[in-house]
C-alpha cells in the first residue's frame, strides 16, 4: 500500500536523523574532553559556539553556585544546641550525676565524668565537700542508706542546696546485680551509685526534721530490742540450768527496756498533731495495729504525699 511504505520511509529518515544527531553529541563531547583547557569547540550542529572551562575554572564555578553556599548558622531548634562559648546563649552540657559511698571513716566520690576521690567523714570535711560539689552543678547525688553515717553528708548537701536522694541498699544492689556488676568495693559502689543516679533517677528527698529523726531512733532501737529479745528466747530452749537462769533475767530486763521505748515512741506521737493524724489514719485499716504504724510514719514521712505506686517504687 503506498500510503504505509510512505509513513515507513519517513520513519526510517526520522531514526536516521535521531542517530546522526546522538553522533554528533558523542564526538562534541569526545573534543572536548581532548581539548582539555582553554579551547574552542567547534560548531555543533544546532548549538552555538561556546567557551570550555579548565579544572580551575570549573572548581571556581562550582563553589560560586548558591545551591554550594555553606549556611552561617542552621535554622530550628537544633541551633541553639550547637553553639560554642562567645556565641550566645547557654552552652549545651550533659547533666553531671554524682555516687557517694559513705562509711565510718571515709566517703568515696564518684561522678560522672569519671572523676573520683575520697575525703573523711568528719565535720570538718563537709564545708568543702559541699563546695567541690556545688561547683559541678549536678542534676542528682545518690547516696546509700548507711546504719546511720549518710546523715552528715546528706545534711550538709541538702542545706547547701544541692539535690540529694538517700536511697535504699537492696535497690542499689538489685541494680548493680542487673548490669553485671557483682565486686564489691568503696570506690566500685560510689561508682555504682553514680550510674544508678543517672539511669533511675531517683527523686530527692527532703530530710526528716527533728522530730521525725527521734522517732526514727526510737523504732530502731525497739526493733534492736525486740531482736534481742528473741535470740535470747532460742537460746533459752537449749540452754542448761547453770546459764537459763541469766538467760531468763536478761529477757526480763529487755521486756522492761521495750516497754519504756513503747512508751516512749507513744509519748512522741502524741505530742505531734501530724504523727497523730497519721497515726489514726493508718491504724483505722484492718490488720495494722502501733507498731505498724509508727513504724510507717518514722521510716516513710512521704506517706500521704504521693501515690500508691510511687510509694511502692521507693520502699522498693
Amino acid at each position: 500500500m503506498p500510503e504505509l511504505e510512505g509513513a515507513a520511509g519517513v520513519n526510517s529518515v526520522s531514526r536516521l536523523g535521531a542517530i546522526a544527531c546522538c553522533s554528533e553529541a558523542v564526538a562534541a563531547r569526545s573534543l572536548y574532553l581532548r581539548n582539555g583547557v582553554g579551547c574552542e569547540l567547534g560548531a555543533v550542529s544546532g548549538a552555538p559556539d561556546r567557551e570550555i572551562l579548565g579544572p580551575e575554572d570549573r572548581s571556581e564555578a562550582w563553589s560560586a553556585h548558591p545551591l554550594h553556599h555553606k549556611p552561617e548558622q542552621l535554622l530550628g531548634p537544633r541551633a541553639r544546641m550547637i553553639r560554642k562559648d562567645g556565641q550566645g546563649g547557654a552552652v549545651n552540657r550533659d547533666p553531671v550525676y554524682v555516687g557517694m559511698d559513705v562509711s565510718k571513716a571515709t566517703i568515696d566520690v564518684c561522678v560522672s565524668d569519671g572523676e573520683l576521690w575520697q575525703v573523711p567523714n568528719d565535720d570538718q570535711s563537709m564545708e568543702d565537700l559541699c563546695a567541690r560539689i556545688r561547683g559541678l552543678q549536678p542534676a542528682l547525688v545518690v547516696l546509700e542508706a548507711t546504719g546511720g553515717y549518710e546523715l552528715r553528708a546528706a545534711g550538709a548537701l541538702a542545706t547547701a542546696g544541692i539535690p540529694v536522694a538517700v536511697v535504699n541498699p537492696r535497690q542499689v544492689r538489685s541494680y548493680a546485680r542487673s548490669v553485671g556488676q557483682l565486686a564489691k568495693t568503696d570506690r566500685i559502689d560510689a561508682r555504682i551509685l553514680m550510674r544508678f543516679a543517672a539511669t533511675v533517677r531517683p527523686e530527692p528527698r527532703p530530710l526528716p526534721d527533728d522530730a521525725t529523726r527521734e522517732l526514727e531512733a526510737l523504732i530502731t532501737r525497739r526493733r534492736q530490742l525486740v531482736e534481742i529479745s528473741t535470740a535470747e528466747q532460742n537460746r533459752l530452749g537449749t540452754a542448761p540450768p547453770v546459764t537459763g537462769k541469766e538467760i531468763k533475767a536478761h529477757i526480763t530486763w529487755l521486756r522492761r527496756r521495750l516497754a519504756k521505748v513503747d512508751e516512749d515512741i507513744a509519748g512522741l506521737v502524741w505530742r505531734s498533731p501530724l504523727f497523730r493524724a497519721k497515726d489514726d489514719l493508718l491504724q483505722s485499716v484492718p490488720g495494722i495495729g502501733d507498731a505498724t504504724s509508727r513504724t510507717l510514719i518514722a521510716l516513710l514521712p512521704e506517706l500521704g504525699t504521693l501515690t500508691g505506686k510511687q510509694i511502692a517504687a521507693l520502699v522498693g
